[in-house]
Parts: structure tokens; sequence; C-alpha cells
């Protein structure tokens, strides 16, 4: 069954060279290193072809004879099948209710990210590779804007491509862009979505070429080899750069721009996948399964949308009071949690002689590990300037199968009050995102698709066991920033609910947040902003501290002592798991959690 997972693996990575440089899960002789020259194809053809693949193998897995399947071949099994059923309902029935592009996993700002945390020079070759993605960068930006490449071949040429446009047989992207034919069966972001989005790219094609983000992220990594075949070919490598973005990252990029502006224009101001009637709840019920790994059965029943939101504000409820009680024991005046927050930060201020990195690592590295072995080294930088402030929370990327490349967390450069007292319960929660991911990603006896896999809300539910743990026995004043960092979960989950399933206004959204948060204006907007771009991501957080509490009740177990940490350690080499196989794993196969 290993053989068969690793396989299905193997060949969708070699169609999908981002994800082969991510994992760096195969190497020569079972992956050329001139595949790691390419981008992903978003092309219209190629996502049928990616659908249809994935079809074919998960039919093909229906027909493997599954007598004799030890406990993990089974699980395995099912957690593929999961990821499937979630692969093809999206490029199938899904496929045009989603949003093609928002402020936080949209093109402009992932694409960046991916060439700087991921794209690893060490050779001449992998410098090259590096400047014919830069090249490949029009193609994909032209396949988002109107489903073909810049330059499609002969048989795209004669076809109708959707992208946010359509395109004509023989037409050009600028002649799409000009004629401006929205598809009017994709799901659009909102107005104030894509006013972000074009802020971002406006600030990207401001900078002037040495500041480029590709140029100055190509340039450091070449500086760092020593190798006398690369140091040779430097000029070459540089002026080939150099070309490439100004002939290809930042032409597409303005054309990127000016179809976002336009459909700013005549955008709506909100839009939900409501808007989408039933195709739209389904489709947010779809995302709220995946996120929350929820079979078909939970999702309807236990768990289905109103009773999450009934979940979520009775949390926000209760973690509100905790806050209130904790502030009034340590004698902070009554009032709006605004207010109180401003009292609390006077009467307890902070050293603000280093920078938000220096803070980080030292809370960081104060972090015990769950696992015993050496510390975990992680990198930590602040976003891209033109990204700035673009994610309320640290931005984690995970780290390479072999090693070769360690974990990564980008955090702002310009902190309000909020995010700065905040700062050390987020390093804390990072470690422990990062320690799992290590430990899932270099976990060589489960398959390839399980070290890669990431359910949100396991990463959540094993944030909330580490900080429950780190803060159990802290000072009040720490206990306070633990107990906001809870009710700002609670929030976002039931902020993403009210927004995608119950037709919040933005105004009511705003309002929520703000009548519950210490957060000020700015920050409750961007809270709010996150949730309308990612439906259903943010119910994760609420959920995972949700199970994290009902795991720790009902079986006494926690992280701090040898037998709750042990039965805890024996799930968490797991990795991502759908929600009925972790619960089986800690309460064993006879056990039921809702009994």
């Amino acid at each position: 069954m290993y053989t068969l997972l690793d396989r299905f693996f193997y060949e969708y990575t070699l169609t999908h060279p981002e994800l082969l440089t991510k994992t760096k899960a195969f190497k020569w002789p079972y992956a050329p290193e001139t595949l790691e020259s390419h981008l992903n194809n978003e092309s219209t053809i190629q996502s049928k072809r990616d659908f249809e693949y994935l079809k074919g193998e998960l039919e093909f897995l229906n027909r493997y004879d599954q007598q004799g399947l030890t406990e993990q071949e089974e699980l395995s099994r099912e957690t593929f099948e999961f990821i499937m059923d979630v692969s093809i309902l999206d490029r199938w029935i899904y496929k045009n209710v989603k949003y093609p592009i928002d402020q936080i996993t949209g093109i402009q700002v992932q694409l960046p990210l991916f060439m700087v945390n991921n794209h690893t020079i060490d050779n001449v070759n992998q410098a090259y590779n590096y400047v014919s993605r830069l090249e490949e960068i029009q193609n994909k930006v032209s396949e988002l804007i109107s489903g073909k490449s810049l330059y499609p071949n002969a048989a795209e040429d004669q076809i109708t491509s959707k992208g946010i446009l359509y395109r004509r047989p023989f037409e050009s992207l600028e002649e799409s862009i000009h004629h401006f034919n929205i598809n009017d069966g994709q799901a659009l972001p909102p107005k104030s979505t894509l006013r972000l989005i074009n802020l971002q790219l406006e600030a990207f094609l401001s900078a002037p070429l040495e500041e480029n983000i590709f140029y100055v992220d190509f340039i450091n990594k070449l500086e760092k080899i020593e190798d006398e075949n690369l140091i040779s070919q430097l000029p070459e490598l540089k002026y080939r750069a150099k070309k490439a973005i100004e002939g290809a990252v930042i032409p597409s990029f303005d054309a990127l721009k000016r179809t976002l502006e336009e459909l700013e224009f005549q955008a709506e101001e909100e839009i939900t996948l409501m808007r989408f009637g039933k195709e739209g709840d389904n489709y947010y019920r779809h995302l709220l399964q995946y996120h929350l790994g929820l079979n078909k059965e939970e999702i309807e029943g236990e768990y289905r949308p109103r009773n999450l939101n009934y979940m979520a504000k009775k949390m926000v409820r209760v973690e509100k009071q905790k806050v209130n009680t904790l502030l009034d024991s340590l004698g902070i005046p009554d009032g709006k949690l605004q207010d109180r927050f401003h009292h609390f930060i006077k009467r307890y201020p902070l050293q603000k002689t280093k920078n938000s990195i220096v803070n980080f690592y030292e809370a960081y590295n104060q972090s015990p590990r769950m696992v015993e072995g050496s510390k975990l080294p992680i990198e930590v930088s602040y976003f891209p300037e033109y990204v700035r402030n673009f994610s309320f929370e640290p931005f984690y990327c995970e780290g390479s199968f072999d090693n070769s490349r360690k974990g990564h967390v980008y955090i702002n450069k310009s902190l309000s009050d909020y995010e700065t007292y905040m700062l050390e319960t987020y390093a804390v929660s990072t470690y422990a995102l990062h320690e799992w991911s290590d430990t899932k990603i270099k976990n060589s006896t489960i398959p390839l698709f399980r070290r890669e896999l990431k359910l949100s809300y396991t990463s959540e539910f094993w944030k909330n066991i580490y900080v429950s743990a780190y803060y159990k026995n802290a000072s009040q004043e720490k206990q306070v920033l633990y107990a906001f960092w809870r009710l700002n979960n609670a929030l976002l989950m039931w902020c993403d609910i009210g927004i995608h399933h119950f037709l919040w206004t933005k105004n009511e959204a705003l309002r929520y947040v703000e009548e519950n948060s210490a957060l000020n204006y700015v920050d409750v907007e961007r809270i709010v902003e996150e949730t309308t771009a990612q439906p259903a991501k943010f119910s994760s957080m609420g959920f995972g501290m949700y199970l994290s509490d009902k795991f720790q009740k009902e079986l006494e177990i926690s992280i701090d002592n040898q037998e709750g940490k042990g039965r805890l350690l024996n799930v968490f080499k797991e990795g991502a798991l759908t929600l009925s196989s972790f619960e089986a794993l800690l309460f064993g196969k006879e056990s039921n959690v809702n009994e």
C-alpha cells in the first residue's frame, strides 16, 4: 500500500515542480534537476488533466484489494481517500466558487515567498533554474488572468479558456484584457479584497529593479556561494535575472494590476459564498470539512455550521469572561476590553530596546521541546515591505524533507501594541507548530503524501496543547496574554462562520470583533479582511482550541505529565489526520469520543 501511495505522490510531483521544490522529496535520478526550472502549470487544460488524474487514482485505489492491510496502512488509505475527495471536488464541483486570488494566498504574495523560501541555490544549474522560473512567471500570471499561457501552443490557442477573464481562440492576453469579458461563472473577491491586492501590486511595481524582491533574493543567494564555476558566471546570471524581471515579471504583474483595477471598479462591495446560494453553502461546508478534517456525517451532524457557530459564540463568551476575571484580579479598572488592555500595558510595560525579531527569537528559544532532542532552529524574517501587515499572526513556512532547508517564519516589522505584547505567545505557539511540522516531514515510516499533508485543525490543536502547558504555572500578567490569545482564536472562528454562513455584513463583523476584543480598529479590520478572503480557514483556530480543551478534560492528558505526554506523542508523530482517525488514536479503537 505504501509503495502505491508513494507512486501517486511521485507522479503528481513530477507534473507540479513547485511541490518538488518545497518538499525535496525526490532527487536525481528520480527527478531531474531541470524540473526545478519550471513553475506549476495553472492553465485550463492542465486543470482538466489534474482532475482526470486524481479521479483515476482514486478509482484505482478503490479497486485495490484492502484485505490484510495493517492498521497503519488502513489509516494512510483513509487519509489519502479523504484528500482525494477534497481535491476532486475542488476541481470539479466547486472550481468556479473559490476565489482565484486574495491578499494572502494570491500569486502576488505566495510566488515571491515560494522563491525566497524554497528555491535554494547551491550550484550554477540551480541559479539558472531560478532565472528560468522568473521567465515563466509571465505564463503563470497569464494562466491566472485568462486560463492560457502568454504564448499558448496550437491546441491551447484554439480553445476559449477561462480564468478571471474569458480568452477566445487566437486572442492574445493583452487583447483579452482590452476586451475584458469577465468570467461571470467564477467567484470573484469583494471590492475591499481587490483593493488590498492592488495596493500590494502597486508597491511591488514601484520598487526599483535593484530592490525588487526576486532580484534581492537572487543576489543574496549567489553571494553566499563559493563555487568557482558560478562565480565566473555571475555577470551573465545578473544580466539574465535583470532581463527576466524587466521583461517577464514586471510586465505580467502590471497586466494583473490593470486587470484587477478594472475588476475592482466593477466588483460588489461585499460578497460572500452565499451569493452562490446552495452551491456556495455547500462549498463552505466542503471547506470546513477540509480545514477541520471532518467526514460527511460529521459536517451534517455534530459539527454542522450552526453547531460550530454556537460553539464559537460560547467560547467567545467564556474566554472574554476569563480575560475580565484575570484583569480584575490585577486591579485593572473596569471598562471596554480595549480600555482595560491599555491600562494593563501601562502597568506592565515591556522593554522596547530590542527589535521584534530579537524578541521573537528569545521567546522561541525559551520554549522547551515536546520530544527529547536538540533545539530546532528556525529562520525569522520580516514580511517583505510590499506585503507588510498582510497576516495578523506570524506566517510559517515548512522546511524540506531532506533537512536542507529549515522552517521559516515571517512577522510584521511594524507592530501594534496588541501584537507587541502577544509576540511571546506567538513565538511559543510557533515553536509548537515548528516541532510538529519537523517531526511530520522527517517521519520516514509514513507515506510521502502524509509527510507533506497539512490540515489546519491539527496544527492548531498542537499549538493549543503546547501553549496551555507553557502558561500553566505562569504569572498572572502572563496568564492575561494567554487568555487574550485564546479569545482571539475563538473570535476568528465566530467571525468566519458569521461572514460566510450567516451573511454578516462587513460592518457587523467589525462591530462584533471590536466589542469582544482588545484590538484597535486597524487590527479589527485586518482580521475581518483576512477572514473574508479565506473562507473556513480561521474556524480551525477555535476548533483546534476546542478539541485541545476537550481531550485534556476527558482524557486528563497534558504535555507536561509523563502519561499524558506519552499518549499525545503517539499521535504527534502521525502528522495530519482526519478528525475520526485522530480521535480513534487518542481514545483507542474501541472508544467513541461522542459517547
